[in-house]
């Protein structure tokens, strides 16, 4: 569960405010942050940084990705961990078997984990690596349960995260699977099986409270009168999601 720091500070002056406004902390709220991260840690929470995001992800500022500085950051507040967000919306996959199935940017997702993962045990420092699960990410691969016409996709963008997965999953300490904005007739636990079927590690099941942000899903406590779930796994035929 992600939970929001408390206030920096009661003083409006000493806040940071959006991001058209005030760029850099002061110091003494650098040092709020810490000591608010070192509280949260001490209760045993853990407190993680997240890089990129959808927007982040559309242009060309993976290029850029450093991961001494972003591995600095992290030891400098005293985080947890590192979220990689790649979301890249520009990767196209071919929808082969497994041997063969292969995305148009796996080189990029691939290099980001890779280097991150060097460079935290080059410095022998504690820090996870976690990457959010886009909700199709391991959909589309020929001659699995999750073949297109299989799964009810929901969003576009199919496979983009199979390879780094499946070849790096060894460097991921866990997933936050995005199992929302993927439309109405996702399903999540199509998604969860999809990613289980190549990861052994601990999957995160993301919500989000409605209306979500895409794709129109409401999620309801209670599933509509009739609604029989496991008819409708892995036939491309899903109720639709509530």
């Amino acid at each position: 569960m992600t939970k929001r720091l408390p206030a920096l500070n009661s003083s409006k002056a000493r806040r940071p405010t959006t991001n058209t406004g005030q760029k850099k902390f002061t110091s003494q709220q650098a040092q709020d942050l810490r000591n608010n991260i070192a509280a949260l840690k001490a209760r045993g929470t853990e407190v993680w940084i997240s890089v990129g995001g959808w927007a982040y992800s559309q242009g060309s500022q993976w290029a850029n990705f450093s991961a001494p500085r972003v591995v600095d950051l992290a030891l400098d507040l005293g985080a947890s961990g590192v979220d990689i967000d790649w979301e890249s919306s520009g990767s196209s996959c071919n929808k082969l078997e497994a041997a063969q199935f292969s995305c148009s940017k796996d080189g990029e997702i691939a290099g980001i984990i890779t280097n991150l993962y060097n460079e935290i045990h080059s410095r022998g420092v504690n820090l996870k690596i976690s990457i959010a699960g886009w909700s199709t990410g391991a959909y589309y691969v020929k001659g699995t349960p999750f073949e297109e016409g299989k799964v009810q996709w929901g969003s576009p963008f199919g496979g983009t995260m199979y390879r780094v997965v499946k070849d790096h999953g060894s460097k991921i300490d866990f997933i936050n699977l995005m199992s929302y904005d993927a439309g109405d007739y996702y399903d999540p636990r199509e998604g969860y099986e999809s990613y289980r079927a190549i990861y052994n590690g601990p999957i995160n099941m993301g919500m989000e409270i409605a209306p979500e942000g895409a794709g129109g899903a409401v999620l309801e406590v209670a599933a509509p009168a009739g609604t029989v779930y496991d008819a409708d796994m892995l036939t491309g035929q899903n109720n639709i999601a509530t």
